[in-house]
């Protein structure tokens, strides 16, 4: 894997893992950039260390570069900050799609098995690195109350696919991520395991995704 750029982190990194050395190694620093994915998450290398993982939100500056066969710079873009990402939807607005990807995600741990990339909606534009169909569907995300509101655009989100699903679910504290940008893999948290618990319990007194009552936890 060759370097294709430069990453500078935030002074204050809040939600990147490090498990090489202390937050000073990476913070504040330009590091080497391998990968950047369409949410702007970039997989760096750190010197001696090992690769980090970091997450868009942390970054405060990147350069991409593009080379020619014989490694002359041939272009190159620089961006502040991670890429434009949706709003986050909160867990009282999540419908059908946010809890039939968790519950997906939820069967994969108890499994251990990988997530099939192919089980989930993607928008090839907005994530490219997971894209599997060449429909070009943009698979809009139906939030709780849509299927009796079905011409109101409140009850919609446009440009949102199930891997946008799943980043509301880890912010809403269900799930711990445990991959890499390029190779995700989720944890269920404590409360993620108990709203398991009563999905499953819903799902099978004949309930719809669509019209669970999550509760609070």
């Amino acid at each position: 894997m060759k370097p294709v750029g430069t990453v500078w982190v935030n002074p204050e990194v809040k939600f990147t893992r490090y498990f090489w050395g202390p937050l000073a190694d990476i913070t504040g620093k330009p590091i080497t950039l391998l990968e950047r994915n369409s949410r702007g998450d970039c997989l760096c290398y750190v010197h001696e260390k090992g690769l980090v993982d970091v997450d868009h939100r942390d970054i405060r500056r990147y350069v991409l570069l593009e080379k020619d066969l014989f490694g002359n710079i041939t272009s190159f873009a620089t961006g502040e900050g991670g890429a434009i990402v949706p709003p986050i939807v909160p867990i009282e607005k999540f419908g059908k799609d946010h809890w039939s990807v968790f519950a997906y995600i939820e069967t994969c741990c108890v499994d251990r098995t990988a997530i099939d990339q192919r089980r989930l909606r993607c928008d090839n534009d907005r994530h490219p690195e997971f894209a599997h169909l060449r429909d070009g569907e943009k698979y809009p995300t139906r939030l709780k109350g849509y299927f009796d509101h079905k011409e109101d655009p409140d009850y919609i989100v446009h440009n949102h696919d199930d891997w946008d699903c799943l980043h509301d679910l880890e912010e809403a504290g269900l799930l711990s991520s445990i991959g890499t940008a390029m190779k995700p893999q989720y944890l269920l948290t404590v409360k993620g395991t108990i709203v398991a618990g009563r999905l499953r319990a819903h799902k099978a007194h004949r309930g719809h995704f669509a019209n669970f009552e999550v509760g609070s936890v």
